[in-house]
């Protein structure tokens, strides 16, 4: 991961983890590395990889996120 990537995961997770409906549902357990046995319901976040693009006029970085709410529950009501 480049330090783009790291500082975009850390404000993703701070992000997260700040959301007071999330809170109410996750009690703040949002990830980027899951604890050994963790209780559900819980959210995990990855940030990469990222490709650079260009054009004649501009430049970038296209990043992938990928984020996953694990529950117990059935079907996706909880999710």
């Amino acid at each position: 991961m480049t330090p783009a990537d790291l500082a975009l995961q850390a404000a993703l997770i701070t992000t997260l983890r700040a959301d007071a409906d999330l809170a109410a549902i996750v009690a703040g357990r949002v990830y980027d590395h899951v604890p050994d046995r963790e209780v559900f319901p819980y959210v995990s976040a990855k940030v990469g990889p990222s490709q650079p693009w260009n054009t004649a006029e501009a430049y970038g970085k296209e990043i992938a996120v990928e984020l996953y709410a694990w529950t117990q529950e059935r079907g996706r009501a909880q999710a």
